[in-house]
Parts: structure tokens; C-alpha cells; sequence
């Protein structure tokens, strides 16, 4: 939520400075009855202000997104044992109009076991910049040794540093039943 309103503030700044920028001698008073009208639209990836309905300006910043796939769940279970490899991928994209920085990554695992226990754990690292469209992804596994629930997610900018035109699409949450 605290992302969304930041994105929204961004928008209402950036708002403002267009509305001031395009109305340099702009009188107020109350004899002119001046109005502009401004509309902001998101359209895929890119955040455009319109005034007056004539011209249009582009935000450009990027768009981190994470997303979770899971590849095979192979089952190399013997003699009485269990265990499952779970082959799965974590991929970082910008969808953005504008390279990212570097910034950090989270991504973490956990299995709950039928039996009433389990585990689990994750890290954080830093990815490399993502030009416009760019994808990196990262293979992954888990053994699971046991019947149950495994659960996996993954979330890019996860420190927040990052202005991004949306920031509600930076988590990506996976799980299956086994």
C-alpha cells in the first residue's frame, strides 16, 4: 500500500510541475476565471500527462517486475524415502521506458511438511541494471523431503530505492502441493 501511495505522489508532483511549467504567467485572479485541464494516463508500461487535450509528455523511469516459474518437480523418491527436486526459475524484468539501477533482490523458499514440520530460507542480493524489456533470469532448486506444501517468492527492489512507474509488481509468490 505504502507503494502505491508513493507512486501516486509522484504522479500529483510531477502533475503539478507541468501545470506551472506550461502556465508561466498564469493569472488566478478571480475576475479571469482561467482553467487547464490535465490528464495523466498509464498505457502499458509508460505514464503520459496530457494538458489541454493537444500535447503529450512521457514519464520515463523504470518498471521492476518478479515473477516465479516453476520448470519440474522430479520425483527421486526410494525405498520407503521421500524426495522431490523442484526445479523452478526467479526472473527479474523492467518493463519500464528507462534503464534501472542496480538494486536488490529478495528471494526465499519454505516447505511445510504434512508431519507437522518443515523449513525454510532465503537472501538477498543485487541484480544488475535492466535496460527497457530486459530479462534475467535465475534457475533454482529445492529438495523436499517430505509431503506437503512448498512455497517460494521473490521480490525485486526489495529496499524500496528504486522511483518505478508502478510499484505494486515487484512480488511474485509460487507454491505446490506434493
Amino acid at each position: 500500500m505504502g507503494k502505491l501511495v508513493i507512486g501516486i505522489i509522484i504522479v500529483a508532483v510531477l502533475v503539478g510541475v507541468f501545470a506551472f511549467s506550461f502556465n508561466d504567467s498564469l493569472d488566478l485572479s478571480p475576475s479571469k476565471n482561467v482553467k487547464t485541464n490535465y490528464n495523466v494516463a498509464l498505457n502499458g508500461s509508460n505514464v503520459s500527462i496530457v494538458s489541454n487535450g493537444s500535447s503529450s509528455y512521457l514519464i520515463n523511469l523504470p518498471d521492476l517486475t518478479a515473477n516465479l516459474s516453476i520448470i519440474n518437480v522430479l520425483n527421486n523418491s526410494v525405498n520407503g524415502s521421500v524426495q522431490f527436486l523442484i526445479n523452478y526459475s526467479i526472473t527479474y524484468k523492467n518493463i519500464g521506458n528507462v534503464a534501472s539501477s542496480n538494486v536488490t533482490a529478495f528471494s526465499g523458499n519454505s516447505m511445510s511438511c504434512n508431519g507437522g514440520w518443515g523449513s525454510g530460507g532465503g537472501g538477498s542480493s543485487q541484480i544488475p541494471a535492466l535496460n527497457p524489456n530486459q530479462i534475467i533470469t535465475y534457475p533454482t532448486y529445492k529438495i523436499m523431503s517430505c509431503y506437503g506444501l512448498w512455497s517460494a517468492n521473490a521480490m525485486v527492489d526489495s529496499t524500496n530505492a528504486l522511483s518505478e512507474l508502478r510499484e505494486d509488481n515487484n512480488n511474485a509468490n509460487i507454491s505446490i502441493s506434493i
